[in-house]
């Protein structure tokens, strides 16, 4: 079967252009690995697919949090899904397979920079594919390697982004940051399914919170324990759920502030949470969404909480303020002082913040897939928008 696909897409590839495209969808992770910009490339495809076109994938054959390899095909909701070996540098994964399979295809997104958006770029005189890339935030979100990364991006991306076609911006911040190094920067949000969200049951806890995000050092869950260590002086029976997987190493961390704040009651780690349908059930539980991060490429489950009528309190970074408007949608809180932000969402416990919610509900109308999708195709069809 698998062959036979193949043969078909060969005979496809020499037929005249149509406006059904063959894009390849190329990033380290994929499906069964979990995170925003994993989901965002799983609902891109779906979208396109639903579409008419044909949207795969092709990934690195393992996830973050496994060490088992996974296997180098696999079909999921009509994607096509190819992971191959790479050699691990730790700050840079190699992967030249990747040119095995983008014969296959009209266009390739890739998403993220680093080797994919290097070696693609430097081998376009060879496959002669047009190329469109999303920033997903950039390399930047830590100070990890800050003066390589300066380097890299200021001068070796300004070379490479002149390969590719477009280059989309997931954020306000990102347009900014990406259009000092090219001219072909277009802004396009990430999308959400606002369906799912929407009709999320309303069987909410009293004093609930919620968190959804990977657990590494720039989301700064810390500061959410250390929040809710003031909050309960306040309120005895404060709940935090924390969903998401150890990204980087910080869960037992987590767990011993936890333990020492005398807080096992009241935070509780769910660990990830890779089906959409459990997560949304989560998301009913709570009333409000909390997230203390310090960097973000877009803020994906931001939106989702909003989506969810949940009320969101965030820090105060930009990517979040492009959608969050203070006092009208939401809430800026200034984790950094996690007594400070304690008050302030002990303020919001008992207030009635209904007019908050459908504002919320009106903004994420601009974010759905609907919307988006059309956009990116645009971008694909004309390398404008």
């Amino acid at each position: 079967m698998r062959v036979l696909k193949r043969l078909l897409n060969g005979i496809n590839h020499i037929l005249p252009h149509c406006d059904k495209m063959r894009v390849l969808q190329v990033y380290h992770h994929f499906r069964p690995c979990t995170g925003g910009i994993e989901r965002h490339i799983e609902d891109l495809c779906i979208n396109l697919i639903n579409k008419g076109h044909k949207s795969d994938v092709v990934c690195l054959d393992y996830c973050h949090d496994k060490k088992e390899k996974l296997s180098h095909y696999e079909e999921y909701k009509n994607i096509e899904i190819n992971r191959f070996p790479f050699v691990d540098l730790k700050i840079y994964n190699i992967a030249p397979g990747v040119l095995k399979i983008i014969k296959h295809y009209d266009l390739i997104h890739v998403h993220g920079i680093g080797f994919f958006s290097d070696f693609l770029a430097l081998t376009s005189f060879i496959h002669r594919i047009p190329l469109i890339l999303t920033t997903h935030g950039g390399i930047f979100h830590t100070k990890n390697h800050y003066f390589l990364k300066k380097i890299y991006f200021n001068l070796w991306c300004k070379f490479i982004f002149k390969r590719f076609k477009r280059i989309i911006a997931v954020s306000k911040n990102d347009e900014k940051s990406f259009s000092k190094v090219s001219s072909r920067v277009t802004f396009i949000p990430n999308g959400i399914e606002l369906k799912d969200f929407s009709n999320i049951s309303k069987s909410e806890e009293k004093n609930s919170f919620i968190f959804v995000g990977r657990l590494s050092k720039n989301k700064r869950v810390d500061n959410l324990i250390r929040m809710i260590f003031f909050l309960k002086k306040k309120v005895k029976n404060v709940k935090l759920y924390v969903i998401g997987e150890d990204w980087e190493e910080t869960l037992t961390d987590l767990k011993k502030l936890t333990e020492d704040l005398e807080l096992k009651e009241n935070v509780i780690f769910l660990g990830k949470v890779r089906d959409r349908i459990k997560l949304i059930n989560y998301y009913s539980r709570a009333q409000f969404f909390l997230s203390a991060s310090q960097y973000e490429g877009f803020g994906i489950t931001v939106l989702e909480a909003m989506a969810s009528g949940k009320i969101v309190a965030v820090n105060d970074i930009s990517p979040f303020k492009e959608f969050v408007k203070n006092n009208e949608n939401g809430f800026i809180v200034d984790y950094s002082r996690p007594k400070v932000a304690a008050n302030k969402i002990f303020s919001l416990l008992n207030k009635d913040l209904s007019n908050v919610k459908k504002r919320a509900s009106a903004t994420v109308e601009d974010y759905s897939w609907g919307k988006i999708i059309k956009k990116i195709e645009c971008v694909y069809e004309t390398g404008e928008r």
